[in-house]
C-alpha cells in the first residue's frame, strides 16, 4: 500500500508540475504578447509625434525643402519661433537615438523610424546649425545638446568625417563639398524610394571604389536604355521608370552617388544627331535638331576627376549591336553609340574614364554642379509642337526601335 501511495503521490506531483508548467508557458506567452502590444503602442506614439505634431511637421518641411531659395538658417534664425520649432524636433530625434542606444528600441523597430531621421542628415543648412552648436559648446566647454545626432550622422557617414575638426578646416571643406553633395529638385536622393534602394543594396557599407562600381553597373544595366518623357525629371521618377538615356541616367547616377557621399558633377555637351540614326528614323530624324544636348557625370576619386559616360547603354542592348555589326572593327556611329573601337567598348569601370558616345561630341558646354543648373542654361530647344510630338509620339517610336533591337536575332 505504501508503495502504491508513493506511486500515486508521484503521479499527482508530476500532474501538478505539468499543469504548472503549462500555466507558466501560457503566462509567458501572454506576457510576451502584452510586451509586444506595449512596444507597438510606444512606437506608434513616437511615429504619431513625428508625423502628426503640427510643429514637427513644419520643422520637417523646412528641413526637407532645403534649397537656396529657401534659406532659413540666417541671422534672423536665432531666438526666433523657428529656432524653437527646429530645436523641439531635434530634441525629439536625439531622444529617439538615446532610446536606441539603450536598446529600448530594437533594430527592426528603429528601421521604421529611421526614414524620418534621415531627413535631418540631408539638409546642408541643418548640418551647419548643428556644426555651429557643437563648436560653440566646444569653445565654451559646454556639452552640445544634440551630440547623439551628430555622432550617429558621422557613424553612418551622413555627415562629413571632418564635422568635429577645427572651425576653419571644416568651413572650407563644407563650402567645397556642399555644392558637390547637395540634394536638388532633380537630385532628390532623400526620396524614400532612393533611400530604400541604397539601404537594400547596402551601398553605404562598401568602400569608395565598390560604392562607385556597384552604383555605376546598376545604372548601366538595371536601368535600361530608353527615352523618358523629359530630360529634366527627378532621380526618383527615373528610378521608377526603370529606363533612361544619357541625361536622365546622369541624374539618377549622380543622385545615388551623392546619396552615399561620393562627390560628383555634370558636364554638358552638344552631340551630332547622327549618333541616334537607327533609333530615330524617317521623317522624325529629318525634323529633329541637328545638335542634341548630351551629358556625362564626373566623379571625384583618388584626388582627381574621372569622366563617366559608359553607363548610358545597358550591356544587353550593346551585345545585340555588336553581334549585328560584327564586321565593324573600328569607328562606329549610330544607334546611340559613337566610339573609336566598336569591338572594345570602354564601358567597364576600374578607376578609369568610361565612354560610349564621346566621339559624337561637337561642342563642350562646360561643367555644372547640378543637372538643375545645366538644364536651366542649356535645355534642348524645341517648339511646342515638336515637344508635343516628342512626348506623345517620337519617344515612343524611339523606345519601340530600342526594344526591337533588343530582340534582334543574331548569329552567335
Amino acid at each position: 500500500m505504501i508503495f502504491l501511495n508513493l506511486e500515486i503521490g508521484n503521479i499527482l506531483t508530476i500532474i501538478i508540475i505539468f499543469f504548472m508548467a503549462i500555466g507558466g508557458i501560457f503566462a509567458l506567452i501572454q506576457w510576451n504578447s502584452t510586451i509586444k502590444v506595449r512596444r507597438s503602442e510606444f512606437l506608434d506614439k513616437i511615429l504619431n509625434k513625428l508625423i502628426f505634431d503640427p510643429e514637427m511637421i513644419e520643422a520637417m518641411n523646412i528641413i526637407d525643402y532645403d534649397f537656396k531659395e529657401n534659406e532659413w538658417y540666417n541671422k534672423n534664425f536665432y531666438n526666433s519661433e523657428l529656432e524653437r520649432k527646429i530645436d523641439k524636433y531635434l530634441s525629439f530625434i536625439d531622444y529617439i537615438l538615446y532610446l536606441r542606444k539603450l536598446k529600448n528600441i530594437r533594430s527592426e523597430e528603429f528601421n521604421v523610424i529611421e526614414n524620418e531621421i534621415i531627413r535631418i542628415f540631408i539638409s546642408s543648412q541643418l548640418q551647419e546649425y548643428l556644426w555651429n552648436l557643437y563648436h560653440f559648446g566646444r569653445t565654451n566647454k559646454e556639452k552640445c545638446p544634440y551630440i547623439r545626432i551628430i555622432d550617429y550622422g558621422i557613424k553612418k557617414e551622413y555627415f562629413y568625417k571632418e564635422f568635429k575638426y577645427d572651425k576653419d578646416l571644416f568651413s572650407s571643406i563644407l563650402s567645397d563639398k556642399d555644392k558637390l553633395l547637395t540634394n536638388t529638385d532633380l537630385l532628390d536622393f532623400y526620396h524614400k524610394d532612393i533611400l530604400l534602394l541604397i539601404r537594400k543594396r547596402q551601398w553605404k557599407n562598401l568602400n569608395q571604389k565598390e560604392k562607385i562600381k556597384q552604383i555605376y553597373e546598376f545604372v548601366r544595366d538595371e536601368i535600361k536604355f530608353g527615352y523618358n518623357i523629359d530630360d529634366a525629371i527627378s532621380a526618383s521618377k527615373i528610378l521608377n521608370d526603370g529606363y533612361g538615356q544619357c541625361k536622365t541616367k546622369s541624374i539618377l547616377f549622380m543622385a545615388l552617388l551623392r546619396g552615399v557621399g561620393i562627390q560628383c558633377r555634370i558636364r554638358g555637351f552638344k552631340v551630332d544627331k547622327k549618333i541616334l540614326k537607327g533609333i530615330i528614323t524617317g521623317l522624325y530624324y529629318i525634323i529633329s535638331p541637328k545638335e542634341i544636348v548630351h551629358s556625362w557625370v564626373e566623379i571625384y576619386y583618388n584626388k582627381k576627376w574621372l569622366n563617366m559616360e559608359g553607363f548610358v547603354l545597358d550591356k544587353l542592348y550593346l551585345n545585340k549591336l555588336q553581334k549585328k555589326f560584327s564586321d565593324c572593327k573600328a569607328n562606329f556611329c549610330g544607334y546611340a553609340v559613337a566610339v573609336k573601337d566598336f569591338n572594345n567598348l570602354p564601358i567597364e569601370w576600374n578607376e578609369n574614364d568610361t565612354y560610349i558616345q564621346s566621339e559624337g561630341i561637337v561642342r563642350d558646354l562646360g561643367v555644372f554642379h547640378t543637372p538643375d543648373e545645366l538644364f536651366a542654361k542649356h535645355f534642348q530647344k524645341m517648339s511646342r509642337l515638336k515637344k508635343y510630338l516628342f512626348r506623345n509620339i517620337g519617344r515612343h517610336l524611339m523606345n519601340f526601335n530600342v526594344k526591337k533591337i533588343r530582340k534582334w536575332k543574331t548569329q552567335s
